[in-house]
């Protein structure tokens, strides 16, 4: 026996039996592409005919409420499609479109554009268009082994094509892709954090020496970058109404940034997170850098530092002279083994080699030894959100040594020494630490350090001779 209800739509309920019991089944129908009639049920057990109607109406609640469930999971999860229509060029552009909504930075952008256009895009005989069914995980994970970078865009590319339906159910080749879970460029970076520090100094002094043939134009530059954390494009945008060089306010107010767009500069007013705009305290030695490159009278809106047509540097221009900078800088500490161009490319990350980009790493890193506040290190560095400042900060061997020695001090036996032989030497063996100094006598302006161990020894303090004249006197 059939029973409409009053739902909206064409939905009804129906009382039936499911497996010899007797049921609701709630009922609706939809059609599909090609104009067939489809239908999606819910069921509930329905009680007995004499059972009381708030039971009845529960049940038949029930049902409809399975209904909704099952035409949300079919909403989710839509029927695949024949693959063979879908194309990998196909899958690119849908999943670029939903990239498109959620506002990337045009830099960004860029930079993903080539990685999928150099790596992945289909070019012809080399990289055919294949239906995107037809690859399997051995030949993404072939692609992944050569390219890395390029990881993540086949999982969000081939992860859209599931979504749409374009693979069969539970076929995605790209949820089985081996990644390193830490990136080379990481590893590298937490090897020699250590060194880049000690060896960022050097180059820096190095650096400052006016007779130096990259003084003039590098040097603020860069000491900018390593001192006071800005990112390269910052540097490029930076204009001298954002310096602020009088003595009560030196500081460097960081508004709007360059970037590459296509191998083009583009000046944008804003930076790169909503984050980015700050302002950075400036220490003496960067104030006597800009003092001397900065014009007699400068205008506010000129940049700091600029072609010799008075337009932006290109961020990759200042990378170029930062590498050529960095072999100058090791070939004249080590004149017996020079590198030159093609070695030193070839080289990789070294003790004296890393990315303009990392000086915001030894800037980060730095900050977290001298124990600054996390929220003090995410506000200089102009970060947006806290994972990637943690992503910035690196620790040292030294930092990791000194946790452990903390934790080893904690659990070191203290008790009854001259009873206990190993805990005499265990005590023995660690390093003394200065103790605290504790003055409960009056303290003078002009005491000298002597006469403050003395009154935290409890001793009296020591007259001076002219007092003791006086007294005899």
């Amino acid at each position: 026996m059939r029973k409409k209800d009053g739902l909206a739509g064409h939905d009804c309920i129906i009382e039936t039996t499911n497996n010899s019991k007797p049921v609701y089944k709630a009922v609706r129908y939809y059609y599909d592409a090609e104009g067939r009639r489809r239908f999606i049920t819910g069921f509930a057990p329905r009680p007995a005919d004499d059972a009381p109607q708030i039971e009845k109406d529960a049940a038949r609640q029930a049902a409809i409420l399975a209904l909704q469930r099952n035409v949300q999971r079919r909403l989710e999860t839509p029927r695949p499609v024949r693959s063979r229509k879908h194309r990998l060029s196909e899958a690119i552009d849908g999943w670029w479109e939903e990239k498109d909504l959620k506002n990337i930075a045009d830099s960004s952008r860029d930079i993903y554009e080539r990685e999928i256009k150099n790596h992945l895009r289909p070019n012809g005989a080399e990289r055919p268009d294949k239906p995107i069914a037809e690859y399997t995980t051995d030949e993404l994970q072939a692609i992944v082994d050569e390219h890395p970078s390029v990881a993540r865009f086949i999982q969000g590319i081939w992860g859209y094509a599931e979504r749409m339906g374009w693979l069969p159910r539970g076929k995605n080749p790209a949820k089985y892709l081996r990644i390193e879970s830490k990136p080379k460029v990481r590893d590298s970076q937490e090897r020699y954090v250590e060194d880049w520090i000690r060896h960022a100094g050097r180059l820096l002094y190095w650096l400052s020496d006016p007779n130096n043939a990259y003084h003039r134009r590098w040097y603020a530059f860069f000491l900018i970058e390593l001192v006071c954390g800005l990112r390269r494009g910052e540097v490029c945008g930076l204009r001298w109404g954002c310096v602020d060089l009088r003595a009560t306010h030196e500081s460097i107010r960081v508004e709007g940034t360059v970037i590459e767009v296509g191998g083009k500069r583009r000046e944008q007013p804003y930076g790169k997170t909503d984050s980015s705009q700050r302002t950075v305290h400036m220490p003496r030695r960067v104030e006597d850098a800009l003092l001397a490159i900065r014009p007699a009278h400068p205008d506010p809106n000129d940049l700091v530092f600029h072609t010799q047509r008075g337009t932006p540097l290109k961020p990759s221009y200042t990378g170029e002279q930062w590498n050529i900078i960095q072999r100058a800088f090791y070939n004249g500490l080590h004149p017996s083994e020079p590198l030159d161009k093609t070695q030193w490319s070839k080289g990789g990350y070294t003790p004296y080699r890393w990315r303009q980009h990392d000086n915001r790493h030894i800037f980060a890193s730095i900050l977290e030894m001298e124990g600054i506040d996390f929220a003090v290190r995410q506000d200089l560095l102009g970060h947006a959100r806290p994972s990637v400042t943690d992503r910035y900060t690196q620790t040292t061997k030294a930092k990791r040594r000194e946790a452990i020695e903390l934790v080893d001090d904690a659990l070191l036996y203290h008790g009854e020494p001259d009873k206990d032989r190993i805990a005499a030497q265990w005590i023995d063996q660690r390093k003394r630490k200065s103790q605290p100094i504790h003055i409960t006598g009056p303290v003078q302006p002009k005491d000298t350090v002597e006469e403050l161990h003395r009154l935290a020894s409890g001793l009296k303090p020591r007259q001076s001779t002219s007092q003791i004249r006086r007294k005899t006197t």
